[in-house]
């Protein structure tokens, strides 16, 4: 018999917290009060120190704030790499895979997809579907839950697995998203 954990509901609006999710990197921490909606993550224009510091202010005076967590390094490669594998043969699978073997492999990638607009569309409907993935897993973890049928979808996945990251291959699975459970280390080897 399954325990129904108690939750708390949530607000706020899907696709802007799929792209806090999808944008939270250990440079541009997001945040995201589930009590009222609203989430925060400093602009990259030169202002954003100042509208950053005033948002560390109001993250002392105000509770509720939660930090939104980030996807790796090594897990963002292994998911650009297993994304790479998922595509035909062809030109822009051999430029992805190139860029990804080079030096700097998300510079690379980001240049490659600048030069071609429907795999920049691919790429980033596979970080929004990992976003979603932590988004939810996120909340399940914290007892929170979101009126979004989405949500709903992808919830029971996290509820129900003994290992985390077995639940975050399940729920990428099911959303079209594969990602690497061995992932990458930063001496990463040239892609096949």
């Amino acid at each position: 018999m399954t325990e129904t954990l108690a939750t708390t509901p949530a607000r706020g609006d899907w696709p802007r917290l799929v792209k806090l999710f999808a944008e939270a990197s250990p440079l541009r921490m997001g945040h995201w009060n589930p009590q009222t909606g609203e989430v925060f993550v400093a602009p990259r224009h030169k202002k954003g120190r100042a509208i950053a510091a005033a948002f560390e202010l109001r993250l002392l005076e105000e509770e509720g704030w939660l930090e939104v967590p980030f996807l790796e390094s090594d897990d963002a490669f292994a998911l650009a790499v297993n994304w790479a594998e998922s595509l035909d043969p062809g030109r822009g699978k051999r430029a992805v895979t190139q860029a990804l073997a080079q030096e700097k492999p998300f510079r690379q990638l980001r240049v490659v997809l600048g030069q071609m607009v429907g795999l920049d569309r691919r790429y980033e409907k596979a970080v929004r579907e990992e976003a979603e993935a932590r988004l939810v897993e996120f909340c399940v973890s914290m007892s929170l839950t979101l009126n979004h049928p989405r949500f709903v979808e992808l919830a029971p996945y996290f509820q129900d697995a003994e290992d985390a990251d077995s639940t975050v291959l399940a729920a990428t699975a099911k959303s079209g998203v594969q990602r690497r459970v061995d992932a990458l280390s930063i001496g990463r080897s040239p892609c096949a």
